[in-house]
């Protein structure tokens, strides 16, 4: 099938008939997602009255996004001909004519749509400041943590980045915090304080 023959059933799918049945179906086959290839071959069914049109109907109805459209294409009457002494012309008993689509509004501006402008007007930039501030990565502990976050996992923590006297103050400040455990954090106490004289 050429592009003109093709463009001229596009334009009147009624003519379709019994010898455009086999390359409608294979641009159909071809083409699965072209809903327009699936509406003519579905009226092209439906011209012939084949059996398999109820079939396929189906599948065209969830391709088709306009199924008003497919509904007046499907509705209107296949082309009649009579044939005068090995001549045949056809005619045409209704014209076919897609429905209007609904016109898009024009959008509203938004709301603050000057302080945008006026935003976008300014070109504003990001100013990067060339000046480095260093922070103490080890704050004081008496100031900066409350006793909340004395753990003996952050005691641990300390004893194998070998910072011994936080670790001790850490379970200096949970043996009161924990009477019943005071055995536990004595041995702690005495072990980091060895350590630390000994260093």
């Amino acid at each position: 099938m050429t592009t003109a023959e093709l463009n001229y059933y596009i334009a009147h799918p009624e003519c379709l008939d019994k010898s455009t049945l086999a390359d409608m179906r294979a641009l159909a086959d071809l083409y699965p997602y072209c809903a327009t290839f699936t509406l003519l071959y579905t009226k092209n069914l439906s011209n012939i009255n084949d059996l398999q049109f109820n079939a396929y109907l189906q599948k065209a109805t969830l391709n088709t996004y306009h199924r008003e459209a497919l509904q007046q294409l499907i509705e209107k009457p296949a082309v009649q001909v009579t044939k005068f002494n090995n001549t045949s012309t056809s005619s045409v008993t209704e014209s076919y004519q897609l429905p209007e689509l609904p016109k898009e509004e024009p959008s509203k501006p938004l709301k603050q749509q000057a302080l945008i402008d006026k935003f976008i007007a300014n070109n504003p930039k990001i100013q990067f400041s060339d000046k480095f501030e260093y922070e103490d990565p080890q704050p004081n502990l008496e100031s900066e943590v409350s006793d909340s976050v004395f753990t003996e996992s952050l005691a641990k923590i300390y004893i194998k980045q070998g910072q011994y006297q936080n670790a001790l103050h850490i379970f200096e400040k949970l043996n009161l915090k924990y009477p019943e455990k005071n055995t536990y954090f004595a041995d702690q106490i005495r072990f980091l304080t060895k350590i630390i004289q000994n260093s």
